[in-house]
């Protein structure tokens, strides 16, 4: 429950620790004294810290938007849909994240979705349990993760602004998935004019970064 640890206040740690409680299905005592278990463990001494690699502060916005657009969905399943034709679970970079997003698939295309239902069904929960690789008490720890994320996204039950919300994560994740493929084309054209390389290679590429600038610019549309 690191990310409850993180909050500073402890009003705001007691309310998503209650909608946690009430979302998962389990005690909230019992989320308490894993709140507290977190935070002595934040309090050990720690290594000295290296600098960051240059790419990390994109690393971590690119995570933050997974795990909300992923909450919103267990939240939200119903809205899949949207999700399914705009998004492919190959551009999650977080594994765990990845394929259950894989498994929220393949369960609505097996038995679809009812409007109102929820991560909390028993059905839906247990499946994506067991097609996960975590432990069972792993896989409540991170799932619960990913809730509180888009907890602080959307804390209410608004079926239009969920399905606006998961749109804005999905946009904003294809932008970050193109935008790093343009900055690997633009290198690789850069080192193959440097060294004078094959000329129909540097065309081949060129062509690939003006369908992907114009795949950027319909992002727009989602």
């Amino acid at each position: 429950l690191w990310f409850l640890a993180k909050l500073n206040s402890s009003i705001e740690q007691s309310h998503y620790l209650k909608r946690l409680a009430e979302t998962i299905g389990v005690p909230e005592d019992a989320l308490h004294d894993a709140l507290k278990k977190s935070a002595r463990k934040d309090k050990r001494p720690s290594q000295a810290k290296t600098s960051p690699a240059p790419t990390q502060k994109g690393n971590t916005v690119q995570h933050d938007l997974e795990s909300e657009l992923m909450g919103l969905l267990l939240r939200f399943p119903e809205h899949l849909d949207t999700a399914i034709e705009h998004f492919d679970p190959e551009l999650m970079h977080d594994p765990f994240i990845r394929e259950l997003y894989k498994s929220l698939i393949l369960y609505y295309s097996e038995h679809g979705f009812s409007p109102g239902i929820s991560f909390s069904e028993p059905h839906l929960h247990s499946f994506l349990q067991r097609s996960s690789d975590k432990s069972e008490d792993d896989f409540e720890h991170e799932s619960g993760i990913l809730l509180l994320a888009s907890e602080r996204v959307l804390d209410s039950a608004d079926e239009n602004t969920a399905r606006k919300e998961i749109k804005i994560r999905i946009r904003r994740l294809k932008i970050f998935s193109i935008q790093s493929k343009l900055q690997a084309i633009e290198r690789t054209i850069r080192e193959l004019e440097r060294r004078g390389g094959n000329e129909t290679r540097v065309r081949e590429l060129s062509h690939e970064f003006r369908d992907l600038t114009d795949e950027l610019l319909n992002c727009e549309l989602i």
